[in-house]
C-alpha cells in the first residue's frame, strides 16, 4: 500500500495492521499530517513539523475511530498555525492539564495511590509470614509471643 494518499474514514479504516512496530502513512491533502498504525491495531493521528533547529517534533492530535479524518484535519491545521507562530502545542496541552490539577485532586490521587501500594504490601507480607506464625504459634498465648 502507498505511505501517501487522501486520508478517508474508509482508508483509514482499511490501513492494514503491520506485525511489530509501526507504520506512517501521510496525507496528500495536508503534507504534515501522518496516521500511525502499530502493532497493537491501535491508529492515531498526528502532526510532524520539522523546527529551527533541525528538530522533528510531533503532536499527537487523536486515535482512530474515535477522532474522525475531518476532525483530524481541523486539528492539524491549527496546530501547524500555533507551530508557525513559534508555540508548542503539545506544552500548551500539558500546561493547561497541570493548571485544572489542584492541590487537593493532587493530594487525593497520592492517598488513593499509597492506599493500593499499601494494602498490596501488606497482602505480600501475610502471604509470607502465615505459614511460619501458624505452624509454630498457633496454641501459644498472645503474652508469650510479645517481646517487651
Amino acid at each position: 500500500m502507498e505511505k501517501r494518499f487522501k486520508f478517508t474514514q474508509q482508508r483509514i479504516e482499511k490501513l492494514p495492521v503491520p506485525d511489530k512496530g509501526r507504520f506512517e502513512y501521510y496525507d496528500t491533502e495536508i503534507s504534515k499530517l501522518i496516521c500511525r498504525v502499530s502493532s497493537t491495531g491501535n491508529k492515531s493521528f498526528a502532526v510532524l513539523k520539522k523546527t529551527d533547529e533541525g528538530t522533528t517534533k510531533r503532536v499527537t492530535l487523536g486515535r482512530f475511530p474515535s477522532m474522525p479524518v475531518a476532525l483530524a484535519k481541523e486539528l492539524a491545521q491549527s496546530a501547524l498555525t500555533e507551530i508557525a507562530k513559534g508555540v508548542n502545542p503539545t506544552e500548551e496541552k500539558r500546561k493547561r492539564r497541570y493548571r485544572a490539577i489542584s492541590l487537593e485532586g493532587l493530594l487525593n490521587q497520592y492517598l488513593a495511590d499509597k492506599k493500593t501500594y499499601v494494602r498490596k504490601q501488606l497482602s505480600i507480607t501475610a502471604r509470607r509470614s502465615e505459614p511460619a506464625l501458624v505452624t509454630g504459634s498457633r496454641c501459644r498465648s498472645i503474652k508469650s509471643l510479645a517481646t517487651w
